[in-house]
């Protein structure tokens, strides 16, 4: 009775996550009330069990509980109270977090899958995430470590292909990369993984001996598909047809809880087709899937839950010929008709009009495609299924469509993904917040998220299998699993992982040696030009990504110079691959910044904005190019003729604000005057900020360069056009100004903004060529989140930003509490407890608050001014202003806004594990006079900076990338024969530095929306 008792003991302390592993792994660490300790070995022996204290009476009789179930065991006989796990950790693999979207929630690997690995001596690593279907702790529970970052991880898998610069030297790297496709958009990720030295395996290539894939989503691609494209068609036949079919009851894949639920609910539907059937004016209602292979079959198996006829290609035609003689009551309303078009189907030889399979795959380009002729008259839903590539013929050309009138097609899904590929007409992908456009063929022209109109309906999602992101992950896992151990032991004798390695020690394997001569235009840089030498002068914040770009391209020898020896040292040994020197260099020593200029191509300028005149007098001097990204100086702009007559480029302007915001300008400028459009409105708003989760506090603002610098630029007048009328604001009134955005513009629903005028907007009508008799409104501001303006606000009325008072420290003081200098600038008396301190302060804010705004007639209630009072004072108690252990420390010549400054800079500065985040906005109204119609094109970026403590902040890529970026250009000469002193605007540099932009992951999102002429003004 008493060993039962004591089992009972143990089951309740039995620690979590022990479960059914195998007798040959490692002991867990098992803990009872007397103490067992930890004991490794195959088999529990009596010897081995070391108790605290005495071995009494109760210790003895556990040992022999211990024994009786060691037989028990042995005897195959079920206890529950403890469980052997020996398990020798022989390889470690990493889980990479997605992001390549927020609704990419699926995982190659899902926890039961990491169970069956660890048990397998395979250690699983997790990168934390957010949004994976899997939480982090279902991952944890079955034993594997879920960290922030995989850089210490050899072998790494993902699902989607991960961004060029998140890439980490020397690893094993397993996805989707698409590379082995040799298209253009892929040159920047391959470029960086061959100078990374990472081996690529690519689960697009684990086939069989006869090229089968092994590995894939493809079936939940064609599930989510179908049921997609179906719920979008019931919408087009009820808006546009006024026709209520069954289709109109399904939902998008995405919003099913699971595959199986969205199966019971078309099969519902399905049923009730079968018994009531489709209007007769519908049929027949014909579906044509090209292709019959994985997709294809998931795309049947939703199609097959409705009452559906198979058709081949002859009968499809001859279904048209029915039309006239179908009733409502007939019995051929109550199906689809689906034909599964095969290549053999819709290609025929140029030459012969015949097709022989084994021909076409060795010489597809002597094939061409009779889709648009023979199947496409005849197809109402057409599902593109057929794998594509450059070298095989496309199935619809854009010319096809011009050809055809009263085409039937309502609506195509294009399952490839690949924009002008195998449907030429394919301009861009959609997304599951945008998941569909109208094309019209006649005009080629695409419209957002509209139902009516001529055209037909388009989705074309790339990452369609998330929709149902755990059933696809645990089939595809299943799929894997097999192969993980070969991946990681770099195991030879396995043909179908050996198929998948593309790249392997810097080089491309011999199964993938054509991408050699696919990627010749960057491979022949980098092995044959001549080198070019760079000259760096910074190392601060914004300067890694410059580096890491830089030195990807073998024939850049870059010169990190500056004052601060160690972190350009550390910017050499992160990034310079062997590529990059350091010269510690005071930029004010102009003998040796002269000597160090003369001995390179280019010079790239990221010190303080004061050195850039000199630096460039001294570029001219030695005729040599300068590269930075600040504003264009009057004083720089002085230098124009001189740099002319030298023949040498001074390009300025080439960060984020200013450049990559007037580059998208320019672009969208370009299509508008294109169109023959008249500007009439334009709002550009920016904003440097923290991350939403690293904003919590009361400026909802952190500091990376000087708090001073901040409050500066918020005290710059401004000068601004809204509604036909002119606005000028007052420096010191800057801050009460700020306008928030959250009802006024509905480009981010997901974000609270609040925006500040940024001096002077007018002047930028003449700067991007813009109509002044026709705009209406312009401006330009800075983004802050909801906190910022009225902590400074506050701040301002009550002295803390007052750059003329000093603080003196008297006598031996080297130190003094923020409470008393708040008490100082307060009329209050000092002996106030804190509670009538802070009730002082509210009151006394408030008054300061309300007598501004009502100066400068600006509306707001003393109820208002009270409210942000309490807001301010409540933030600087967070602060620590009115805390007596809050310090002061002596300074010469502390000022009470250096002092303000400082403590921002304490309490504010980024943390490791903060990240920042970039937001551009750009908003045009647009009139088209000559078809009667206006629109509205938002043009958005947002950036977030890396969650890898080695990572990029988003501030560093979008200022540092466009410098890079720039200077490659420049020594590939792609930047034609500009001289003088340049900017962004320039047509050559914002068309090449966005396309190489987006190659990097900055990419800008455009939206488009038909607005009635009076929406906006009245004209």
């Amino acid at each position: 009775k008493k060993i039962k008792k004591e089992m009972r003991v143990l089951k309740r302390v039995k620690p979590k996550g022990i479960k059914n592993l195998n007798n040959n792994m490692i002991i867990r660490k098992y803990t009872n009330k007397q103490g067992i300790k930890e004991i490794e070995g195959e088999r529990f022996q009596t010897d081995q069990l070391k108790m605290r204290g005495t071995m009494n009476l109760k210790n003895y009789k556990m040992n022999q509980m211990y024994k009786e179930i060691q037989i028990n065991q042995q005897e195959n006989r079920n206890y529950s109270g403890y469980r052997l796990v020996k398990r020798k950790i022989e390889h470690t693999i990493g889980i990479r977090a997605e992001d390549d979207s927020a609704w990419e929630r699926r995982t190659p690997l899902t926890p039961k899958h990491v169970e069956s690995l660890l048990q397998q001596g395979i250690d699983v690593v997790v990168e934390e995430s957010k949004t994976r279907c899997h939480t982090n702790e279902e991952y944890r529970e079955v034993g594997a470590k879920v960290v922030e970052s995989l850089s210490h991880v050899d072998t790494i898998f993902s699902v989607k292909e991960v961004p060029p610069h998140l890439l980490y030297d020397d690893k094993t790297y397993v996805f989707f990369s698409h590379t082995h496709k040799g298209r253009k958009q892929h040159r920047s990720l391959m470029e960086r993984i061959l100078s990374k030295n990472i081996r690529l395996v690519d689960y697009e290539r684990i086939t069989n001996n006869y090229g089968k894939r092994l590995v894939r989503f493809g079936h939940f691609a064609g599930n989510a598909a179908a049921i997609d494209l179906l719920h979008v068609l019931g919408e087009r036949l009820l808006v546009h047809e006024k026709m209520t079919t069954q289709f109109i009851n399904l939902g998008f894949a995405k919003n099913y809880i699971s595959l199986a639920n969205a199966k019971e609910d078309i099969q519902a539907n399905g049923d009730n087709m079968r018994r009531y059937g489709l209007p007769a004016s519908l049929f027949p209602l014909t579906i044509t899937i090209a292709g019959n292979g994985t997709v294809s079959k998931g795309i049947q198996e939703i199609l097959n839950l409705f009452p559906v006829k198979y058709v081949t290609v002859e009968e499809l035609q001859g279904l048209y010929r029915k039309k006239k003689h179908v009733t409502r009551a007939s019995p051929e309303t109550r199906y689809i008709y689906v034909c599964v078009a095969e290549p053999k189907d819709f290609l025929r030889h140029k030459v012969h009009h015949t097709f022989d399979r084994a021909h076409y795959d060795a010489n597809p380009s002597e094939y061409e495609s009779t889709f648009a002729h023979h199947i496409l008259p005849f197809t109402n839903v057409l599902f593109n299924a057929v794998n594509w590539d450059e070298k095989f013929p496309r199935l619809l050309k854009t010319e096809d469509l011009e050809k055809l009138d009263d085409l039937p097609l309502m609506a195509v899904a294009d399952l490839t993904a690949e924009t002008n590929g195998s449907i030429e007409f394919l301009e861009k992908t959609t997304s599951f917040e945008h998941p569909y456009y109208l094309y019209n063929p006649v005009q080629k022209k695409i419209t957002e998220n509209k139902m009516t109109g001529k055209g037909f309906l388009v989705m074309s999602i790339p990452n369609w299998p998330t929709a149902f992101p755990k059933t696809a992950s645990a089939a595809f896992g299943d799929k894997l699993l097999p192969y993980v151990l070969p991946i990681v032991k770099q195991d030879k004798s396995v043909p179908e992982i050996e198929r998948a390695i593309i790249t392997e020690g810097g080089k491309f394997t011999p199964n993938y040696s054509y991408l050699q001569e696919v990627y010749k235009y960057d491979d022949t840089l980098q092995a044959y030009e001549d080198p070019k030498d760079v000259l760096l002068l910074g190392s601060g914040l914004v300067t890694g990504p410059i580096v890491e770009y830089l030195t990807r391209h073998k024939f850049v020898r870059l010169t990190i110079a500056s004052a601060d020896e160690k972190q350009a040292e550390k910017l050499c040994n992160d990034y310079g691959r062997d590529q990059a020197t350091i010269v510690k260099l005071d930029a004010q020593n102009h003998e040796k910044l002269s000597s160090l200029v003369s001995k390179h191509d280019v010079v790239l300028s990221l010190i303080p904005a004061s050195m850039h005149v000199p630096v460039a007098k001294l570029c001219i001097q030695h005729k040599k190019t300068m590269i930075t990204a600040s504003y264009i100086s009057p004083e720089m702009k002085d230098l124009n003729d001189a740099a002319k007559e030298a023949g040498i480029l001074l390009l300025n302007e080439v960060g984020v604000d200013p450049g990559i915001d007037h580059m998208c300008v320019m672009q969208a400028f370009d299509e508008i005057r294109e169109k023959e459009g008249d500007l009439v409105s334009f709002q550009s708003y920016c904003g440097a900020l923290p991350s939403p989760e690293s904003s919590a506090n009361p400026l909802g603002y952190k500091f990376s360069w000087s708090p001073q610098g901040v409050i500066l630029a918020s005290q710059n007048p401004a000068f601004y056009k809204e509604a036909g009328v002119e606005h000028r604001v007052d420096g010191k009134s800057l801050l009460f100004s700020s306008t928030p955005l959250t009802k006024k513009t509905t480009y981010a629903p997901g974000f609270a903004f609040e925006m500040v005028p940024n001096r002077d907007s007018m002047k930028y009508i003449d700067f991007y060529g813009f109509d002044k008799s026709k705009i209406k409104t312009m401006i330009r501001g800075t983004l802050r989140f909801p906190g910022f303006c009225n902590m400074f606000r506050a701040m301002k009325v009550f002295g803390l930003l007052d750059d003329d008072t000093r603080i003196d420290f008297l006598g031996s003081t080297d130190e003094i509490s923020w409470k008393n200098l708040i008490l100082d600038l307060s009329p209050f008396d000092r002996n106030l407890s804190d509670a009538e301190l802070i009730a002082k302060l509210v009151g006394h804010i408030q008054k300061g608050l309300f007598a501004k705004f009502q100066a400068l007639g600006i509306p707001q209630t003393e109820a208002e001014c009270l409210a942000g009072a309490r807001e301010a004072v409540t933030g600087f108690i967070k602060l620590g202003m009115l805390n007596e252990h809050e310090m002061i420390h002596r300074e010469e010549n502390l000022t009470v806004m250096k002092a303000t400054c400082n403590l921002l800079t304490k309490k504010l500065s980024y943390q490791v594990g903060e990240r920042d985040m970039i937001f551009m906005h750009h908003e045009f109204i647009v009139n088209y006079p000559h078809r009667e119609s206006r629109e509205k094109i938002a043009a958005t970026l947002c950036v977030f900076g890396d969650n890898d403590p080695d990572g990029f902040s988003a501030t560093a890529k979008t200022v540092g990338l466009p410098v890079a970026i720039n200077t490659i250009l420049h020594l590939r000469n792609k930047l034609g024969d500009l001289s003088g002193v340049c900017g962004p605007t320039e047509k050559i540099i914002y068309e090449q530095t966005m396309k190489a932009l987006e190659e990097e992951g900055v990419t800008v999102t455009e939206n488009r929306q038909s607005l009635f002429l009076d929406e906006y003004f009245d004209d």
